[in-house]
């Protein structure tokens, strides 16, 4: 019995430390991969992780997620519709890590000076919705047009007077 658990340590391979590739040095020779992984340029990465510095966790101990890594990670759940599992993977950390740092980025994204100098939408100025409507109009052939929202079913609800003709001239306006 003693010889076999001998000949059973004898046999083990001693462990190889892995060294893990940062997944956004892979793709320094191409801009194209980069762009397709994050729906960003390098540059315009370096410039979100810079106005989110102030907004994100320090990052400072070993096990902590650098603040490139959290804007890279979230970019990259964004833009690839991938489980956070999977990039978890690529970044070395856990789903859990990764749900956090995607609500973090997230939250700070939706911060007040970040909304302010990004989102414009006034409803209440005549000029600009004036020029919003135009704008629409020449694109999407759209008239009294001044905002639309992306990415999410928006639910057309019933006039009470001629429900089904303007239900219906909707509908199509909403598919196209």
């Amino acid at each position: 019995m003693a010889t076999l658990l001998f000949t059973a340590r004898q046999q083990r391979q001693r462990n190889v430390p892995y060294n893990r590739i940062h997944p956004s040095s892979v793709f320094q020779q191409n801009d194209r991969i980069f762009y397709s992984k994050y729906r960003f340029r390098r540059e315009d990465v370096k410039k979100i992780v810079r106005m989110l510095e102030p907004l994100l966790d320090a990052g400072l101990e070993p096990w902590e997620i650098s603040k490139e890594d959290q804007v890279l990670i979230t970019l990259r759940y964004l833009a690839t519709n991938t489980h956070q599992t999977m990039i978890g993977d690529c970044f070395g950390v856990c789903q859990k890590a990764v749900s956090d740092v995607v609500t973090r980025v997230v939250d700070a994204l939706n911060h007040s000076t970040i909304e302010a100098r990004f989102l414009r939408f006034w409803p209440s100025d005549e000029r600009w919705c004036l020029r919003r409507s135009r704008v629409f109009a020449t694109i999407l052939r759209l008239t009294n047009v001044i905002g639309c929202v992306d990415g999410c079913p928006i639910r057309i609800q019933r006039p009470t007077n001629f429900g089904n003709t303007t239900t219906a001239e909707r509908h199509v306006v909403q598919s196209t």
